[in-house]
């Protein structure tokens, strides 16, 4: 469509508005991954409040997802109540809110949009994911010259690869739905978005993305998306893991750890999965402490007597547990991981009805935001959570690409 087309047809403006900033979200996180917190809120506002003026009729409201959102944050600052600094967790509550809240907007806009509005310019996010891999690709083989020039590093002799990892897992989290666009657009030429991806898996120092990017590989190609035992089996086990978390941490921990630190690829000098499991299990061990209510939101920062041996992690604070379970589980106890499994079965539950196209989108992404939760970051770092709501506002814009009747 002519440019003057576009900035007279004020759907058609509103959709390319929106389908670009969706589309610089891998830019955003290759240059900015912490401003990935603000972006949703920031899109999904300016794009509920204007939606009425374009359309003539109110957005969608997820009421499903906000009633998960009001769940996060009173139980969150009902934490206050036995924490360990009750201000702190406020606080936290708050700044949580501010992500989740307005990130929510995004997936108003992403689920009420027409898509006649949207679909000519799909082809901006798909190309923007592919380009977001290929830079990550050459900004680690490359030895950095992007984050050299934007953050002053040029003298540095020495960057570690970790660096880009948020960047990595970024890219991702988008890259099923935009695969899933550009077979709905362009049939097998959506291969190209798989070599791009497999070429900066190969080499980031990622592991929680190289792990998540092969299961979501395995559900994308192999899933029995229409056999509903599947589905159900699936979310058993993610449920009997959060529910079995601390207990599985200490027996993992005493039984491989030594194993692990040998293993040239998980051990010392790659994944530091030794370390990896040393946390978890000196968290875990805490978190049994005080089973049924935890210690609050954010608790591992606050804890400065872990009992640790420190075999392979030295020091006795943690910032974080790397692994949303045993953080659900230390700062909520036995409530958070029945709600966090609960959570779980809900996901794999309403996924389980979508058609194959959509479930196609919808599983692999949620397989790649679970690794990272379960292997890389806190579960309230305001970029990861401005991240998650991002992914699954993109996610469902993608899988109504699938929605009977449309072509």
């Amino acid at each position: 469509m002519p440019v003057r087309d576009i900035l007279h047809n004020k759907e058609r403006l509103y959709g390319l508005l929106l389908m670009t900033a969706f589309a610089v979200m891998p830019l955003i996180a290759l240059v900015a991954p912490r401003f990935i917190a603000y972006w949703p809120g920031i899109v999904g506002l300016c794009a509920l409040v204007s939606f009425p003026f374009v359309f003539g009729e109110k957005p969608e409201i997820p009421k499903t997802a906000l009633l998960w959102i009001a769940a996060i944050l009173g139980l969150a600052a009902l934490s206050s109540l036995w924490a360990i600094d009750g201000g702190y967790v406020l606080e936290r509550t708050l700044k949580i809110a501010l992500v989740l809240l307005p990130g929510a907007a995004l997936l108003a806009a992403a689920r009420s949009v027409p898509l006649a509005a949207v679909r000519p310019f799909l082809p901006l996010c798909i190309w923007a994911v592919a380009a977001g891999a290929v830079l990550c690709a050459l900004e680690i083989m490359l030895d950095f010259p992007l984050q050299r020039a934007l953050n002053g590093l040029v003298s540095i002799k020495t960057i570690a690869p970790a660096n880009l990892n948020r960047s990595v897992v970024a890219v991702l989290c988008v890259l099923f739905t935009a695969a899933g666009m550009a077979l709905r657009l362009y049939g097998q030429r959506a291969a190209g978005l798989f070599v791009a991806a497999i070429l900066m898996v190969a080499v980031t120092q990622s592991q929680s993305a190289q792990l998540g990017f092969i299961m979501a590989m395995i559900c994308f190609l192999a899933f029995p998306f229409s056999r509903k035992k599947a589905w159900y089996g699936l979310a058993a086990i993610l449920a009997a893991g959060v529910l079995a978390a601390p207990f599985l941490a200490m027996w993992m921990f005493d039984s491989f750890a030594a194993a692990v630190e040998q293993m040239p690829v998980l051990g010392r000098g790659g994944a530091f999965g030794s370390e990896r499991l040393e946390i978890w299990d000196k968290v875990g061990r805490y978190a049994l402490q005080r089973p049924l209510y935890g210690y609050g939101i954010e608790a591992t920062r606050l804890i400065t007597d872990f009992d640790t041996a420190q075999i392979y992690r030295k020091g006795v604070t943690e910032l974080h547990p790397h692994n949303f379970a045993i953080q659900l589980w230390i700062e909520f106890g036995v409530i958070g991981a029945l709600a966090g499994a609960a959570f779980l079965a809900h996901v794999l539950k309403v996924l389980s009805s979508a058609n194959p196209g959509q479930a196609r989108i919808a599983l692999p992404t949620f397989m790649i935001v679970l690794s990272a939760a379960a292997f890389g970051y806190g579960l309230w770092q305001g970029w990861f959570l401005g991240l998650i709501i991002f992914t699954i506002a993109f996610a469902a814009l993608g899988m109504r690409l699938y929605d009977e009747g449309q072509s």
